[in-house]
């Protein structure tokens, strides 16, 4: 490897270093011409002096009447070395000047050090040698493949806990769980005490069927985070561990020490700072990550975010953390990996600077031709910003429907009933109905028959909703007293009955199903019978007369 350092005006003084067998030897030194197209005369020195002391150790020496010897040139007035009277190299006052040393004085260490090579070179080649270093290699190769055993074991207890937690967070439903059935009441007991009932309230707190509490849902996604970061990077440590071995390995033997040498020369060049530029990236965008988790852990538990109404419940206040906690990992993983690539270029020796400068033109271009894009991340900012939904969420857009499943400043992924997977672009985002956002509303209409007592159907159906607003699997779910608004309307078929259910957010869809399920049984025992659609049909004969004829289905309404 040459190095350039200062000189006088003529050039610079340059250094190189002489390897025999990938070992570096002395160094030398010499001057750089001025004109940059002359061949480099160091160069060739090194070039020739390695070739002569590849001739000399490949000769059949004896090790015990190997001479290396430092004696002045007359001609030159400059020490000159032999090996067995050939004439191997000159030592220059560049030589000894780079060692802070007298020329002369210099030229009898590099003579040691050119006789211990010699005798090393002949030495590694013998039998003996060999195979001390076969054994050195295979106990090289045992450590590390039990290290990398073990590594990889631990990896992969590290991959299943993590999938465990995935797994955890893909079963934690999006409603409240249902109790168990031994826990039900029965709905033909109209009783409004009954929910009270200590007699039936569950055993433990797992029987409640509450909601997953928001910060163990946090907990579990920076568990799977840290998770994912060990086992990455146990895995570098294993990658780092054979690249390491091999490169001890293959230096233990002359015959491929040059492999390591190769290698190390590509290490201190562009390779090594691109990987250890790469690797920097990739870990601060993953400790970024998890950083980010913790502060968002933090605001919440303190309750700092401050952009939000007195009236905000705590699962709102969850869902728009996660939000965006999600976003400004994204942010910040893009501006990490964009510095990444500018340092990377700047460490090859292109200068940056130009390039910085030119970004706000390229910024300008693309803003021009990328006016969607721009519309998409200034309306995603909007949407962050106002709260108007978040993951989680369940929400109409132009008629299109679903579960939040992914919000960032470009786009809005949600995920309908039959598990399509809607991508829409921020920026076609003009009107958005939120049906989970604070509390939510169970809108039924009953149907009951002309003939019904309205008064008697009205307390049967406002006494179920408001049991199982009593209920202990349910209560968590109602917020409010149910109100049983009377009748709504005159339909041909019958009298329309109409009742509301305050609800937790996205609990409206079960509330709605058990609560129909309850007043179906409950006016099924109380002799309310719900309508069967009936028509009457006028025929009208040759001869004048008129009949009449009832048709009806024969079975009930679905």
């Amino acid at each position: 490897m040459l190095q350039s350092t200062p000189a006088d005006t003529s050039g610079e003084v340059e250094t190189g270093e002489v390897r025999l067998d990938g070992r570096i030897l002395f160094a030398v030194a010499g001057s750089q011409p001025v004109d940059i197209e002359a061949a480099f005369p160091l160069q060739q020195r090194i070039k020739f002096i390695e070739d002569r002391l590849l001739q000399l150790a490949q000769s059949d020496f004896r090790p015990h009447s190997l001479r290396v010897e430092s004696q002045m040139d007359p001609d030159t007035n400059q020490p000159v070395i032999t090996v067995n009277g050939q004439y191997l190299l000159t030592i220059t006052s560049l030589d000894a000047q780079l060692q802070g040393l007298d020329p002369e004085i210099w030229a009898e260490q590099v003579s040691e050090i050119i006789r211990e090579a010699l005798l090393l070179f002949r030495q590694e080649r013998q039998p003996e040698f060999l195979w001390r270093r076969g054994g050195i290699s295979l106990s090289l190769l045992v450590g590390t493949w039990l290290l990398s055993a073990g590594l990889e074991r631990w990896r992969r207890q590290l991959i299943l806990r993590r999938d465990r937690v995935h797994t955890e967070l893909l079963q934690i439903p999006k409603f409240p769980v249902m109790a168990d059935a031994e826990h039900r009441s029965d709905p033909t007991d109209l009783s409004l005490d009954h929910g009270d009932n200590p007699d039936n309230a569950p055993d433990s707190e797992q029987d409640l069927g509450s909601p997953h509490d928001a910060q163990f849902v946090q907990r579990l996604h920076r568990l799977e985070l840290r998770l994912d970061l060990e086992q990455r990077l146990l895995w570098l440590v294993q990658v780092m561990a054979w690249g390491s071995a091999f490169g001890i390995g293959v230096g233990l033997f002359p015959q491929t020490r040059w492999i390591q040498v190769m290698g190390l020369r590509w290490l201190q060049g562009p390779i090594l700072r691109l990987g250890s530029t790469a690797l920097a990236t990739y870990v601060a965008v993953r400790i970024s990550a998890y950083s980010i988790e913790t502060i968002f852990r933090a605001v919440r538990q303190n309750q700092w975010l401050i952009i939000q109404p007195e009236t905000t419940t705590q699962d709102r206040i969850s869902k728009r953390i996660v939000t965006l906690s999600s976003v400004v990992k994204g942010v910040t993983a893009t501006l990490l990996s964009l510095i990444g690539v500018i340092a990377a270029i700047g460490l090859l020796g292109i200068n940056v600077v130009p390039l910085v400068t030119s970004l706000g033109v390229i910024g300008l271009g693309v803003s021009l031709a990328a006016q969607d894009l721009i519309k998409d991340l200034i309306n995603g900012l909007m949407i962050l910003l106002e709260d108007q939904y978040a993951e989680g969420d369940v929400i109409m857009i132009d008629g299109r429907g679903g579960l939040v499943e992914r919000i960032n400043l470009r786009i809005t992924q949600l995920r309908n009933t039959e598990g399509t997977l809607i991508t829409i672009p921020n920026s076609a985002i003009r009107v958005v109905e939120n049906l989970s956002n604070g509390w939510a509303r169970v809108d039924l209409s009953i149907l009951v028959s002309y003939s019904t007592d309205l008064d008697r159907a009205m307390q049967v159906i406002e006494t179920v909703a408001v049991r199982m607003s009593r209920d202990w699997e349910w209560k968590e779910r109602i917020l409010d007293n149910p109100q049983m608004l009377g009748v709504d309307k005159f339909d041909p078929d019958g009298v329309i009955l109409r009742i509301w259910i305050k609800v937790r957010p996205l609990a409206q869809w079960d509330v709605a199903r058990e609560f129909r399920r309850r007043v179906m049984i409950a006016l099924n025992q109380n002799g309310i019978q719900l309508p069967v659609p009936q028509r009457q049909i006028w025929i009208q004969t040759s001869g004048g007369s008129q009949g009449s004829s009832a048709l009806a289905p024969e079975s009930g309404p679905d």
